[in-house]
């Protein structure tokens, strides 16, 4: 009797996600048709060739700026709903803010897109890489981190949907710049289509953002006493761990190319498409489990044995679905990496299925780890989220080493397995201390 109420507590927050998952998976849809017609429009040259490197060398910074202050921004907005003029100015304050700190990662990533244009071999590329066009370039991740704080404000207030929206005005302008081509010079072309898709995705998320919290009445809302007004310095020092855990993970990937390439010619492409089957799951499934999670923790954070009830529930249902999804999984790998990677590459290099398939079950622990930190997340306590970063990163290392001389090229995802596991059973440890009072464990 009692598992089946525990499993029905979790079964009923697990149930909202559906909607999420589909508004997340259509946008990601959309936002792929990006590079689909850019390859198609312009093809691949020496121009693409220039944007791209460029491009390539702020994604981090993007990732590290934008994803994580749209996450971490989510708690401290749901503690104003309902707050009306007051919320709005707490938003220009942080607009402002933000902006300020966007103009300065742009100055970081304009020295990264130098740095990379002088370590690649090729003349030509350094030619087309003058001052203004990385200078195009840099500023995307101002907008971005914009983009992302007004996103987190529309999350935390019960607005995904908005968030998704959002997602689809970005895609949809970057489209149609693409197929007008403004410009001779396909560099400039590229480049009004990226920073102008940006630029209307910050635009629309902010003026969301503005007209929710305005319009939203308390009556709206679950009655609670008035929050205090988030200062700027609390954002702050809720936000730096999780952006320096995010900086640590990102390291992984790179470890995992390079020892995939000491291992076989085509070895880090494979680990490549590898994660693209990953990602396809991670970035719709799981991404809108996640969002359903944390903005329903941080409507009411203070309950914190309620959280670990839901938490703990979600976990076993997991778990033991786990039983028949991880073979499922793993055994999904091959078809998943032959539509991915082609029938021929498949059958010539037989370590891609498996590859793939550890990438898989992968996802199980990261969902599980992932719910833990949203829970940290919501309670605002994220120093833990930075200890598991770097947990991550030395368990991934130590994994690609030593499971590679082992099993070879799929030692590298089932490093990613075994580091995934770790985090996620740091992570519930830490939610577990965190969540339950002394007197009740």
């Amino acid at each position: 009797m009692k598992v089946g109420f525990e499993a029905s507590r979790g079964l009923a927050l697990l149930s909202r996600a559906p909607g999420n998952i589909v508004w997340t998976a259509a946008a990601r849809a959309a936002s792929f048709a990006i590079p689909l017609l850019v390859a198609r429009r312009y093809g691949a040259s020496v121009n693409t060739d220039a944007f791209f490197l460029a491009f390539g060398a702020i994604t981090f910074f993007v990732a590290v700026g934008g994803v994580v202050l749209e996450q971490a921004i989510v708690p401290h907005a749901a503690a104003l709903r309902g707050s009306g003029r007051e919320a709005v100015e707490w938003l220009w304050q942080l607009v402002r803010t933000v902006g300020l700190i966007g103009v300065g990662l742009s100055a970081v990533s304009l020295a990264a897109v130098a740095i990379a244009a002088r370590l690649q071999p090729r003349v030509e590329l350094r030619a087309l890489l003058t001052v203004g066009r990385t200078t195009g370039v840099a500023m995307i991740p101002t907008f971005a981190v914009l983009s992302s704080l007004a996103a987190g404000v529309l999350t935390g207030t019960g607005r995904y949907k908005a968030v998704c929206v959002g997602l689809l005005v970005r895609a949809v302008l970057a489209v149609a710049i693409v197929a007008i081509q403004p410009f001779q010079d396909v560099f400039w072309s590229l480049l009004t289509a990226f920073l102008g898709a940006e630029v209307g995705r910050a635009i629309f998320n902010i003026v969301a953002s503005r007209w929710t919290l305005l319009n939203e009445r308390k009556s709206d809302v679950a009655p609670m006493v008035a929050p205090a007004r988030p200062s700027m310095s609390s954002v702050w020092r809720t936000t730096w761990p999780v952006s320096l855990s995010m900086a640590a993970a990102a390291l992984s990937p790179i470890v995992d190319r390079v020892v995939a390439a000491g291992l076989m010619q085509g070895g880090v492409s494979l680990v490549e498409y590898g994660e693209k089957a990953y990602f396809l799951l991670v970035g719709t499934v799981v991404a809108g489990l996640q969002v359903t999670v944390l903005t329903h923790w941080s409507s009411n954070p203070k309950d914190g044995r309620g959280m670990w009830e839901e938490l703990r529930d979600m976990t076993k249902l997991l778990c033991a679905a786990s039983v028949l999804a991880v073979p499922a999984l793993f055994f999904s790998g091959h078809t998943l990496a032959s539509a991915i990677m082609g029938t021929r590459l498949t059958a010539t290099v037989p370590e891609a299925a498996v590859l793939t398939g550890f990438y898989l079950v992968a996802i199980i622990p990261y969902t599980i780890g992932g719910l833990a930190v949203r829970a940290l997340m919501a309670r605002q306590r994220t120093r833990p989220i930075l200890v598991l970063g770097i947990v991550k990163l030395g368990a991934n290392i130590v994994g690609d080493v030593t499971l590679t001389s082992w099993v070879g090229l799929p030692g590298i995802s089932l490093a990613t397995v075994a580091a995934e596991t770790l985090v996620a059973l740091g992570a519930l440890r830490y939610a577990h201390r965190d969540l339950t009072p002394p007197a009740a464990q």
